[in-house]
């Protein structure tokens, strides 16, 4: 045998054994794979029918892509072959790497800082009319109607952004929302851009490896939500900050470095404001509001605070994950406070607002997801989900 014949054997066998270990190694699991990263049910061995042969392949495609052997072990080889050794993200479709360990969420959250879909005139308009109608309808239950867009770390930090990315419009959706509104609407419009972003340089208010803002940064946003409500308040009055003590804990991971599959090699600040006299408001029990369908995060769904000083005015707050940690800021200000996490939804939940008869009602929504509440417009027909009520007469 020539050494040419023996060298051509060698890739042969080699070849083939490559080619036909991941089946062998399912057979035998040989090799362990890492545990399932993934927060989603992966495809189930679809069943041969005769009478659906056409379609079998595909589904069996789509099956075996998820439960292929040492599916994990790949993914997280090719993450940290893209992270550690091309220093890109792994998955760019949902994470962006930005400068100085910096972590940013792609999608709608990136299109609203780059100015890509702006909200047409009949957008901004359905805006306003949906609004107006909420403010009238709590207003005629006794309530005060406020409404707030979160600014999205990728907007406050664009400073971080790579230098490859350049915004299309100096405006991201929400600032373009709070314009159009300041101009064209009474509604009582909560403006946070202004703050975040003079105070982001010297202080960290969002997470470098997650998208929410830190402790802080709510603490920031609590207060031009109190100095609003102030006007119509005069009791409530924003927090001192010397009335709090600032701990920063090191960790390594958030909500986008998980996306990765494997930790990074980076570390992030957890910055927490404890008010030095603690915390007035305590956890209550909950009213137990029947939870949307589905939703993920059912101990999140619905939150309770209250206080001992029943003099001060009930809070009612509709929102996503961002109120987690600016309620306990505003509870302290409030005899009552409850927190409605609605599935990204964004609803009136007339049944809810009407229960609680709230003296302020704070409706807040992430920028990126504002375009979710055209689906559940209460100034329109009555969604039939939403089992909307008719407005309260004057």
């Amino acid at each position: 045998m020539t050494h040419l014949q023996f060298r051509t054997g060698v890739i042969a066998v080699v070849f083939a054994a490559l080619l036909f270990f991941p089946w062998v190694n399912g057979q035998f699991r040989w090799v362990p794979d890492l545990p399932n990263s993934e927060n989603r049910q992966l495809a189930e061995e679809p069943l041969l029918f005769l009478d659906s042969l056409d379609s079998f392949p595909l589904r069996y495609d789509g099956y075996y892509q998820d439960n292929f052997p040492l599916r994990y072990s790949a993914i997280n080889l090719f993450g940290q072959l893209q992270y550690r050794i091309f220093h890109t993200s792994p998955v760019p479709q949902s994470v962006i790497m930005g400068r100085n360990g910096w972590f940013f969420m792609n999608g709608d959250e990136q299109k609203a800082y780059m100015g890509d879909f702006k909200f047409s005139p009949e957008e901004l308009e359905n805006f306003r009319l949906e609004l107006e109608y909420r403010k009238e309808y709590i207003e005629r239950l006794g309530g005060k109607f406020y409404f707030m867009v979160v600014p999205s770390k990728n907007v406050i930090y664009s400073d971080q952004m790579p230098y490859t990315v350049h915004p299309k419009s100096k405006e991201s959706w929400g600032q373009q929302l709070n314009a159009y509104l300041k101009a064209e609407s009474k509604v009582n419009v909560i403006d946070a851009y202004p703050t975040l972003s003079a105070t982001h340089a010297a202080e960290m208010t969002y997470l470098k490896l997650d998208n929410h803002w830190n402790e802080r940064g709510a603490f920031y946003a609590s207060n031009v939500i109190l100095e609003t409500m102030h006007v119509d308040f005069p009791l409530i009055a924003p927090d001192l900050k010397a009335d709090f003590d600032i701990v920063k804990t090191v960790i390594n991971n958030g909500n986008l470095s998980q996306m990765f599959g494997f930790e990074v090699a980076l570390e992030d600040t957890m910055i927490a404001m404890k008010p030095r006299d603690g915390f007035k408001a305590r956890l209550a029990p909950n009213f137990s509001y029947p939870m949307v369908k589905g939703f993920p995060y059912p101990n999140e769904f619905e939150t309770t605070f209250v206080t001992q000083d029943s003099t001060l005015p009930r809070l009612l707050l509709i929102g996503d994950s961002f109120g987690y940690t600016i309620m306990p800021f505003l509870a302290e200000h409030f005899s009552h406070s409850v927190r409605i996490f609605d599935c990204w939804q964004y609803k009136l939940n007339a049944n809810i607002v009407q229960n609680e008869r709230a003296d302020a009602v704070v409706l807040m929504v992430l920028e990126s997801n504002l375009r979710n509440m055209f689906e559940f417009q209460a100034h329109l027909k009555p969604n039939p989900a939403d089992s909307l009520p008719p407005l309260p007469a004057p």
